[in-house]
This record gives structure tokens, C-alpha cells and sequence, in this order.
């Protein structure tokens, strides 16, 4: 009875898994993945909260919290008034699909000799839309900032190491 409900529920699970498509399933990772780093954020001030409490350095914690606080918003707005502004100028300059060619040959066509013209058929498609390229050039970035944490974390560790714990 108890390998049938087993059997039962492993494949609702997978029947329910086939129906999902790709964007769901990124979505889903992205909402565990927020709630993961919410979660870690509030335990680490909440930790943060109750170390300087003992230690009556309260204040100090709250103009700590105020100045990373305001940094962080700074650092998000010029980033992202350069990174609409830039997509601005992207979408401005972007390429034309135009598919009312001319079919009439101009004078100054006429100059160019038969064999060098440009065939009408072939069409330049860009090979990445904007879209993307977009998420491309966040993935890179988020990839160096997760390396440069990752050997800022290692750097600081040898730059003060903890004498505390005998090495064996």
C-alpha cells in the first residue's frame, strides 16, 4: 500500500514536471532562489542585530546599516539610468527591417558594374536579438562579480587569519 501512494505521487510529480516549459521552470528556480537570498539576508542582520545589542554598539549598527543602505541605492540608480540610456541608444540604432526593398534601379546603381551588385535575395539577419544579448551580458556580469566575491572572500581570510584555531 505504501510503495502504491509512493508510485502514485512519483508520477503526478513527473506528469506535472512533462506539462511545465522552460520559462516556468526558470521562473520557479528564480522565485526559490530570491526567497533563498531573502532569507539569508534577514538571518545575517538579524544576527548582526543581536551581536551589537549585546554589546550596547547598537547605534553603530544602524549608521552601519544607513551608510550601506544609501551606497547600495546610489550604485543602483547611476547603474541604472547608464543601462536605460544605453538601451535607449540601442533601440534607437537598431537594425531596420525593411521589407519594402526597392525594386527600381537608380542611376547611381547603374555606375556600379553586374557583378558587383548586391543580390536582392540575401538578407543579413542579426545573429543575436536584443533580448539575448541582454541576458548574455548579465550572466557574464553576475559570473565576475560571483568570482570576484568568491577571491575577495579568499583574500581576506589570508589577509586576517584566525589565530584562534590551532592548524594541525
Amino acid at each position: 500500500m505504501k510503495f502504491n501512494i509512493l508510485y502514485r505521487l512519483k508520477l503526478r510529480s513527473s506528469k506535472a514536471l512533462e506539462n511545465l516549459n522552460f520559462l516556468q521552470i526558470v521562473t520557479i528556480f528564480l522565485i526559490l532562489l530570491g526567497l533563498w537570498a531573502v532569507f539569508d539576508l534577514s538571518t545575517n542582520i538579524l544576527a548582526e542585530f543581536l551581536w551589537f545589542e549585546e554589546l550596547n554598539y547598537l547605534p553603530v549598527l544602524i549608521t552601519k546599516l544607513q551608510t550601506e543602505t544609501s551606497l547600495w541605492i546610489i550604485t543602483f540608480v547611476i547603474t541604472s539610468v547608464f543601462f536605460l540610456a544605453n538601451l535607449r541608444v540601442a533601440s534607437i540604432f537598431k537594425y531596420q527591417k525593411n521589407n519594402n526593398r526597392k525594386t527600381e534601379v537608380d542611376e547611381e546603381m547603374m555606375l556600379i558594374p553586374p557583378v558587383t551588385m548586391p543580390s536582392s535575395k540575401l538578407r543579413i539577419e542579426p545573429s543575436f536579438n536584443l533580448g539575448g544579448l541582454l541576458c548574455l551580458v548579465l550572466g557574464l556580469i553576475l559570473l565576475i562579480g560571483l568570482i570576484l566575491t568568491h577571491y575577495i572572500q579568499v583574500f581576506t581570510d589570508y589577509w586576517h587569519p584566525d589565530f584562534t584555531v590551532a592548524k594541525v
